[in-house]
């Protein structure tokens, strides 16, 4: 039984489907079912209208055999900043995901179902701009999940990541998903990891998704630390920003080699001036104010991690994915540069070794200062701070 709110036209007229249309796919999708076995019925109702679902219902063990299990897969989409966010919008919204929910939880409540699965969104794991609401009703199947089982009744929510077909987005849409991380996956893929998830009756809740967390990561953390992605490091050198281009010559590191005091910190605020330029698309760099907001200014997290892996580029070093939650403008993203990046004692020794030099840490222990007999270099902030817990372990 494929139910929606539109159903289909007659099977007299899927004959003249457009090929390549959407119509085209779904009669291609039903007549491969029926050629393996299937009976295939389509019915046009909202899930939310609980009089109509209710009478479809009672044909299950009539006219139809009884049910056996659901795929809660309804959704609508609509983008809306929080701020210019309406009452219509999020009821638009909540009304497939919330209301459609709970009929279908109400109303299989006494079937002895083999599974119950409901469609959510990685949105509800990690959020999305725009989308304030997709992901608050998506979070409300998770919950679901939850209360169902407490109940003793079978329950599946899936937070999926992008497919390669995605029916309520554009083209734009999923371009812009992608290039902050998140790729489609194959449709037959994914429904292979479904179909190994429905093998797995204790699961409750899982994200399926296909993630670069080299890009994802720093274009989330961009404007505030996530406690959730804190936890995630991402594989060095595998994503297109975020990575030290150690191939390179750090270009800024070696025209700050030969530089004093006060021309360092002009020359960086120069350079960063230029960087952000480019980045907003503004001709002349000059017109950048040095003491403004990067986000006030128009930026936004992508370009934010652009802008952040052309600075690692330049100093050849990699930086914390909260660069400009930290250092918010150009001034106090200079002297950031200036101070713990490059200090004025390393940078001549910069261009020779693009990474880091390993910090000194002082034994608490013994008063005495040590070089750290594990090597830095390479280890990311999470790292770091991972290190740093484990010796404040120890003198504990």
């Amino acid at each position: 039984m494929l139910t929606g709110r539109n159903g289909l036209p007659p099977r007299s007229e899927w004959d003249a489907a457009q090929p390549g249309s959407r119509l085209a796919q779904q009669v291609d999708a039903i007549l491969t079912a029926e050629a393996h076995g299937a009976t295939v019925e389509v019915v046009a109702v909202d899930v939310a209208d609980a009089d109509a679902m209710t009478a479809l219902f009672t044909r299950f063990g009539g006219d139809l055999p009884p049910l056996a299990g659901v795929i809660h897969a309804a959704a609508a989409l609509g983008n809306a900043s929080t701020t210019a966010m309406t009452a219509d919008d999020v009821a638009t919204m909540f009304r497939p995901k919330v209301a459609g929910t709970v009929v279908l939880h109400e109303l299989t409540r006494h079937h002895s179902l083999d599974f119950f699965v409901m469609f959510s969104s990685t949105s509800a794991v990690w959020g999305s701009r725009e989308l304030g609401h997709y992901a608050a009703a998506n979070q409300f199947l998770d919950a679901m999940a939850h209360h169902r089982r407490s109940l003793g009744l079978p329950a599946l929510t899936v937070d999926w990541g992008t497919w390669d077909e995605m029916r309520v987005a554009s083209a734009d849409d999923r371009a812009e998903v992608a290039h902050a991380g998140m790729h489609p996956m194959p449709t037959a893929d994914a429904l292979s990891v479904l179909g190994n998830l429905l093998a797995q009756p204790d699961l409750t809740h899982v994200v399926v998704a296909a993630v670069d967390w080299s890009v994802l990561k720093p274009v989330y953390e961009a404007r505030r630390p996530r406690p959730l992605l804190a936890m995630v490091a991402p594989p060095r050198a595998s994503g297109r920003v975020g990575r030290p281009a150690q191939a390179a010559p750090p270009e800024l590191a070696m025209r700050l080699a030969d530089l004093e005091g006060g021309a360092r910190k002009e020359l960086v605020v120069d350079f960063l001036r230029e960087e952000v330029a480019r980045a907003l698309g503004i001709a002349e760099p000059l017109a950048v104010d040095v003491e403004q907001g990067l986000f006030e200014m128009g930026m936004d997290s992508l370009m934010s991690v652009e802008l952040k892996s052309r600075i690692e580029r330049a100093v050849g070093s990699n930086l914390p994915s909260t660069l400009t939650f930290n250092y918010p403008n150009i001034l106090a993203l200079a002297g950031y540069v200036v101070t713990e990046v490059l200090p004025e004692s390393s940078a001549a020794v910069a261009p020779a070794s693009p990474a880091r030099t390993a910090e000194t840490n002082r034994d608490e222990t013994s008063g005495e200062t040590n070089r750290d007999e594990t090597s830095h270099d390479d280890a990311s902030e999470d790292e770091l701070a991972a290190m740093l817990a484990s010796r404040l372990a120890k003198l504990q």
